[in-house]
């Protein structure tokens, strides 16, 4: 009887253990779908700034386009990376969720009745803003040192191309 509650509590202080080191020793993020959802966001930007760099009329909204890919690109592969050091990797298709039809519809009668050019960098003030929106909720819940460092360096750079947007809008409005 003794043996028995002597092999029993041993086990359990092994169960025990055992549930405290993956606790201790976890390196999964607790936000990994939020960063998830970030770089989805991140390549429904990219789709839609390749369109803006290749249906763009003026200069000045090709920069935006191509600034704004090349900067997505860039976070991208810097959260896919943290991501797979943290043991996710995305599914094939799961990194494309968040692509919008209807800006491809709006892209579509814009290009018909040439505005592209204002109605793309409309749509790229709500993603970004949209997006700006999301880093600093996803870096409020975070406890991790190297995510907020992360996140703040990705809304720095946002908010950078967002204030690229007004400049753009006023040299398509002075045509």
């Amino acid at each position: 009887m003794l043996l028995g509650l002597v092999i029993g509590g041993a086990v359990i202080l092994m169960i025990i253990l055992a549930v405290v080191v993956n606790l201790m020793g976890s390196s999964k993020p607790s936000n990994t779908e939020q960063m998830v959802s970030l770089i989805q966001s991140q390549n429904e930007i990219v789709r839609v700034s390749h369109e803006g760099a290749s249906s763009a009329v003026r200069q000045t909204t090709k920069n935006l386009a191509v600034t704004a890919e090349y900067a997505m690109l860039t976070q991208q592969q810097f959260t896919t990376n943290y991501l797979a050091q943290h043991g996710r990797v995305l599914g094939e298709k799961e990194g494309t969720l968040k692509q919008n039809a209807r800006t491809d519809q709006q892209f579509t009668t814009a290009k018909a009745t040439s505005t592209f050019d204002l109605v793309y960098s409309q749509v790229m003030q709500n993603l970004l803003t949209t997006y700006a929106t999301d880093l600093k909720q996803v870096f409020n819940t975070t406890q991790n040192p190297e995510t907020k460092k992360l996140l703040g360096t990705y809304y720095e750079e946002t908010q950078l191309l967002i204030s690229q947007i007004p400049y753009t809008q006023d040299s398509i409005n002075a045509q």
